[in-house]
């Protein structure tokens, strides 16, 4: 290997074909010739039987990319890849299993209910919770829902923790093959987390099978654990954390002001003993320091404003001054100080989590553009297109589709639309995929493509005729460009106008029968005829639409499946009128369910449906906060059942002799007596940020002091801090920002090139009858609408990581950009997991002579590897103060052999060293003037040119 030159003896023979390079004697015998190109070769460098083919390869890296994850290798045996199979289908059968673990606690029997009596035998809300001796069902309001036997509810418990366990077991199986490669598929603690709640849900379960009249069960809270540390929900309650702290110092600064205003009142109204005017006394709220405490604390929800200050105020208006810092101070300073931080940090934790997203997504695109190059390149007659790079063919994108068809866990794509995916990235039209254009395959995989035939076998058969091109004509707008279906060419037609007249006429009846009717005023015989008519008028429009469009393409529409099952309707009730001797009254009430479809009359005005998308838009981009809060307010729901169910009702004893608001202003209903009625408290609480009466009659259950009673208030300023300040505080500044993200998306309007791609592969198929629609699914939309809200601040991170854009056509060049931006992170990550590597000790200035002399000639063996000595130079250039300055000077990267002195240059400039590929800093690895640039090359030198 020379002095000190560490070269792999064992490599890919895929890798010697290209440019000359020939395998090393000593390792030809140990290779066999690779006969197919869907070989792939594993870590030793040979193939095996058992290997994944190279589109499993990148299937899976495409699969990987979807998610946002990246590993450096991949297990290359089959069996890792069946076990990937499994692990994602139990993947959703468990996601599936911890939903059915929240519906679940919805549908369970309270703990506070009769749960030992007739376990397997359901019995109604009424007949299975009461309150003994004490209250009857009549006094307790519950939401009316059935409750599951306790006996069927642990049968579905313990088989959907059984599905989470199995999924957790896949996932350790796919952690084996990947640890011997230095790699971690899900992280182990997450997983011993999901493996400690299971066990913690079987033994509660089985505690409560022995013991049916427990009154506390851990289950509930475990359940929303195991969706916590979902993958799809994990991320969420990260971005979530990191508000709570860095919310915390400006709460600090929040409570203290709170704990000063109440020490201050405290002193002012002690000796304060008179009555106001209205009879109640001054220092109502104030008259010891807990009570002030919570007066000022709930002050800062605006809940008791301006009822708390009135009777102090009105005593004496100098107590304004009081007043008027502390609303001041806590309201309008520290709460909205409060809701820009919460939002802040969430969108620096968001974006931090986008970063991280897109970097993996184009590291692992760029590791499957790679591999389905070798593809082609090896299926080439000559291995130009290695040296030189760059593309896919659409017979290996054909063929990689169906590989990822064939994958449970990969999206399906119909076979008849492959072309139009394969045109859709294609933005040139050159029939081939550069890197990319290839970048768009994980959006383009998203997308819910459905062909239909445009028009009806009726229209094919009487097309000519002047009755078939007349109604054609009523049903086009007349537009430019191909008939691509109703969808673009109905809008605005003369026949849509003519029915929008029709249900206007129809509307204004149905105002004057609803008039006559309310003033019991005898109808004329006219309205009869004028029902019939609404009636049958709409069977014309059903018989007009499908004698041009096909049923495929009219049912396609959800506006049409409306008007469809409405016409059929009203048509038959109108038959019914006349022959059967229907009650007209029927019919009018039938055709005011037709009134509804004004508004899809209403998508004609561009305000209203501007409208109606943003909110629509919003709403999917900010799934993930309603999540958060979802979740935020369901744990304090199931928590709060345990502590408040079956209590809150006027005649128990705990209320005796008390006055309390709650049963005063009618609050009964809002209760804790199941988890939908909690659900509906604690909503109010959300929005209202605080519901007095509720807390009151909550906090008085028990006495003073009380561990109980000090649990109650815990409960219920937790959730205030969770809930309206935090989390609802998020979902109100994400919303705005999505809105005006979604506003200015809709002003720009110009289409990216993949809708652009889609929209002329829509016309060549409207050209051949047929009619391609498209739609966003929700993932993809919430990814577009985060992108547009995040990519600023996302592209400066990248930026300042120097991660490029995944143009990547060879090994080495994919590793020198890899490298460039994630070669010190690697280190950390190979140093956490494996202990510190080893330091290499001083070079000898005779060996670092060597191997300057020998990076010239390495370097020339790789036409693709000249953007080396670009990106040395121009980082070279950068350090120099010189930034910019164009491209490299052809001295940069000679096409000839250096002279003696631009080896001993190099040599003075760079410090260079060619270490063994299985380092995580292999390569060739260079220093410019204190300038880090890191690339890695695997070279296999001809043995008749370098002995």
């Amino acid at each position: 290997t020379g002095r000190g030159v560490q070269l792999p003896l064992l490599v890919a023979a895929d890798q010697f074909r290209g440019c000359g390079v020939v395998p090393p004697m000593s390792a030809a015998p140990l290779l066999r010739k690779v006969s197919s190109s869907d070989a792939v070769l594993s870590q030793d460098g040979f193939e095996h039987p058992d290997d994944m083919t190279k589109y499993e390869v990148a299937s899976w890296m495409i699969q990987e990319a979807m998610h946002g994850r990246f590993f450096r290798l991949f297990p290359t045996h089959r069996q890792a890849y069946w076990a990937t199979s499994r692990y994602y289908r139990f993947s959703r059968w468990s996601q599936r299993a911890m939903s059915v673990l929240l519906i679940l606690t919805v549908f369970e029997t309270p703990l506070w209910c009769d749960t030992h009596k007739d376990i397997w035998k359901y019995l109604t809300p009424e007949e299975r919770c009461v309150v003994h001796g004490k209250a009857p069902a009549s006094k307790l309001l519950m939401s009316g829902i059935p409750f599951l036997p306790p006996g069927w509810a642990l049968l579905i418990e313990v088989t959907c923790v059984v599905i989470i366990m199995v999924k957790l077991s896949a996932g350790r199986e796919i952690d084996n093959y990947f640890r011997p490669l230095g790699e971690v598929f899900r992280g182990p603690g997450i997983r011993r987390v999901l493996y400690l709640g299971c066990f913690v849900e079987l033994v509660d379960a089985l505690w409560f099978a022995f013991d049916m009249r427990a009154e506390f069960r851990v289950a509930p809270f475990v359940r929303v654990l195991l969706m916590a540390c979902s993958e799809a929900v994990f991320p969420i309650l990260l971005a979530f954390g990191a508000t709570l702290v860095q919310v915390s110092k400006i709460f600090v600064f929040l409570v203290g002001t709170i704990v000063f205003f109440a020490w201050l009142a405290v002193l002012i109204f002690d000796d304060v003993t008179e009555l106001n005017r209205y009879g109640i006394p001054v220092r109502t709220g104030f008259e010891d320091f807990g009570k002030a405490l919570y007066t000022a604390f709930v002050v800062t929800t605006t809940a008791n404003l301006p009822d708390v200050m009135i009777n102090s105020y009105v005593n004496n208006r100098m107590y304004v001054f009081l007043w008027m810092p502390f609303f001041i101070l806590t309201i309008c300073v520290f709460m909205q100080v409060i809701l820009a931080t919460v939002y802040n940090s969430y969108q620096d934790a968001i974006t931090i989590k986008l970063e991280t997203f897109y970097t993996n997504r184009s590291r692992s695109l760029a590791e499957a553009f790679v591999k389905l190059q070798q593809i082609d390149e090896d299926d080439e007659e000559t291995d130009e297109t290695r040296c030189v790079g760059g593309t896919i063919s659409q017979a290996t994108f054909r063929h990689l589709i169906a590989v990822v068809n064939k994958a449970s866990w990969m999206p399906h794509v119909n076979e008849t639309l492959i072309e139009v995916l394969f045109h859709a990235l294609d933005d040139n039209q050159d029939g081939v995929l550069t890197s990319d254009e290839f970048y768009d395959m994980c959006d383009v995989l998203q997308y819910q493509f459905d062909v239909c035939p445009r028009d009806s076998p009726i229209y094919l058969r009487f097309q000519n005729t002047w009755f078939m091109q007349t109604i054609k004509w009523l049903l086009d707008n007349h537009k430019e460009g191909p008939d691509t279906g109703p969808e673009d060419r109905f809008p605005g037609s003369p026949f849509e106008t003519l029915m929008n007249v029709v249900l206007a006429f129809n509307s204004v009846f149905v105002i004057i029968e609803s008039v006559y009717d309310l003033h019991d005023w005898a109808e004329p015989s006219f309205f009869l005829r004028l029902d019939l008519f609404f009636s049958f008028i709409y069977l014309f429009e059903l018989a007009g639409k499908l004698s041009v469009w096909s049923f495929e393409e009219y049912w396609n529409d959800v506006d049409n499946r409306f008007d469809f099952v409405t016409s059929l309707v009203l048509g038959a009730a109108g038959m019914s009128v006349m022959f059967l001797s229907l009650n007209k009254g029927i019919l009018r009430y039938l055709n005011m369910i037709r009134l509804l479809r004004l508004l899809k009359g209403l998508n004609n005005v561009e305000s209203f449906q501007r409208i109606c998308t943003t909110i629509w838009r919003m709403l999917t981009a900010s799934r993930d906060v309603l999540v958060m809060n979802f979740l935020v307010v369901y744990v304090w729901s199931t928590a709060a059942v345990q502590l408040y169910g079956g209590e809150l009702w006027q005649d128990n004893p705990k209320f005796a002799g008390k006055d309390m608001a709650y049963f005063s202003s009618n609050y009964e209903v809002f209760n804790f007596n199941d988890v939908p009625m909690s659900f509906v408290t604690l909503f109010f609480f959300t929005i209202s940020s605080w519901l007095d009466p509720v807390v009151e009659v909550c906090s008085v259950l028990h006495a003073t002091n009380d561990f109980k009673y000090l649990l109650s208030l815990s409960f219920m300023m937790s959730f205030y801090v969770v809930s309206p300040l935090l989390a609802f505080n998020v979902f109100t500044a994400f919303s705005i920002d999505v809105f005006c993200k979604v506003e200015e998306a809709q002003e720009d309007g110009d289409p990216d090139e993949v809708t652009q791609n889609l929209n002329k592969a829509r016309g060549e198929l409207a050209r051949a009858g047929l009619v391609l629609h498209i739609g966003l699914t929700a993932e993809l939309n919430k990814s577009k609408m985060y992108r547009s809200i995040f990519d600023d601040e996302a592209n400066k991170q990248a930026e300042e990581i120097e991660i490029p854009p995944p143009k990547v056509v060879t090994r080495f060049q994919r590793d020198l950009q890899a490298r460039l931006s994630d070669d010190h992170s690697y280190q950390r990550r190979r140093s956490k997991d494996f202990g510190t590597p080893r330091e290499e000790p001083p070079e000898d200035p005779g060996e670092t002579a060597t191997k300057a002399r020998l990076l010239p000639n390495l370097i020339r063996m790789h036409t693709g590897t000249l953007r080396l000595a670009e990106a040395m130079d121009r980082h070279e250039g950068e350090s120099n103060g010189a930034p910019g300055d164009g491209p490299p000077s052809s001295s940069a990267a000679p096409k000839s052999g250096p002279a003696p002195s631009d080896a001993a240059s190099v040599s003075q400039q760079r410090r260079l060293s060619v270490e063994g590929q299985h380092r995580p800093n292999g390569g060739i690895s260079g220093d410019v003037n204190g300038s880090g640039i890191v690339g890695r090359i695997t070279l296999k030198p001809p043995s008749n040119r370098i002995p």
